[in-house]
């Protein structure tokens, strides 16, 4: 394992280092995913084109689409990087057969499968998605949580590809912030808790309590959505997009904080109660019934 500072150069160095074992430079990203503000993972303004253009798109949970692409560029493709849950454009749960097709085109193909758990890791499950899921990535990225709330990421995996990182070998990763002490000690004692504690099962049991709370209430003031989750993660989707703003706003105006975009997933901790679940729901029922007379 080899830390860093951010999710985002975790991200970078996977990357690297799986360009420098295939001896090849192109990456596969999915559509709607995020992995850090590297150059060569935006399309944005500030972002020249020569950046992108070993970069591939391949749709979500689209196992044949991505098939087609790795097929035909297999000689360029170096990396495989995915969420195995997408968490960045709300939470998106991976279809069956896609995660274990993505290990098998990698395999197949001699590229390296990354998987990106910044979000997931340690949240789904203490082994993360990969562990829950039952599939081994080449690499996996993580931050946040392994922190315990302060700056940090990390990058880890097969014991063939990270010797290639200097001092053993030639692939240089560096940051005068990364592995801190104070960060460090943070991110033992809390992965230590969080194994004593296993809150897991608690934490999808409340979490299912408020999806469901919110899908009964949506169906009383008749406002069409579509929540998804997985463990302590979940989204909610408003058949009017628009429904959103309002719901996040009104919710905020009760005295309950959701991730302020649709795009982005809610997660529930440790902190939560059974008793702020229900508060929550009640809260969700008031703004449904002002979202209802607005129509």
């Amino acid at each position: 394992v080899r830390l860093t500072k951010s999710g985002t150069e975790a991200v970078m160095g996977a990357i690297r280092l799986g360009r420098a074992y295939t001896k090849k430079g192109g990456i596969v990203k999915f559509e709607g995913s995020y992995h850090g503000h590297a150059d060569y993972l935006l399309n944005c303004e500030g972002v020249p084109r020569e950046f992108t253009k070993t970069t591939f798109i391949s749709p979500y949970n689209d196992i044949e689409k991505t098939k087609e692409t790795i097929e035909k560029y297999n000689k360029e493709i170096a990396a495989i990087i995915v969420e195995p849950v997408a968490g960045n454009m709300g939470v998106v749960l991976p279809k069956a057969g896609f995660l274990e097709g993505l290990r098998k085109l990698a395999d197949k193909y001699n590229i390296v499968l990354v998987f990106d758990e910044v979000i997931t890791g340690f949240r789904l499950a203490y082994g993360g998605a990969q562990g829950l899921f039952c599939i081994r990535p080449d690499l996996t990225c993580l931050g946040k949580i392994i922190g315990g709330g302060l700056p940090v990421g990390a990058f880890g995996g097969r014991e063939d590809i990270m010797r290639l990182l200097a001092p053993d070998g030639p692939v240089v990763q560096a940051g005068t912030f990364s592995g801190n002490p104070m960060t460090v000690t943070a991110g033992i004692v809390t992965l230590r808790i969080l194994k004593e504690e296993n809150p897991y099962e608690n934490l999808e049991r409340l979490t299912k309590k408020l999806c469901e709370g919110i899908r009964l209430k949506a169906e009383e003031s008749r406002i069409d959505l579509k929540i998804n989750q997985i463990a302590s993660l979940f989204s909610v989707f408003f058949a009017e997009a628009h429904f959103f703003k309002s719901f996040f706003h009104g919710l905020l105006e009760e005295g309950v904080y959701l991730s302020p975009s649709a795009s982005e997933a809610s997660f529930l901790s440790t902190a939560h109660t059974a008793q702020d679940i229900e508060r929550t729901v009640e809260a969700v029922g008031k703004v449904f019934d002002s979202l209802k007379s607005r129509r």
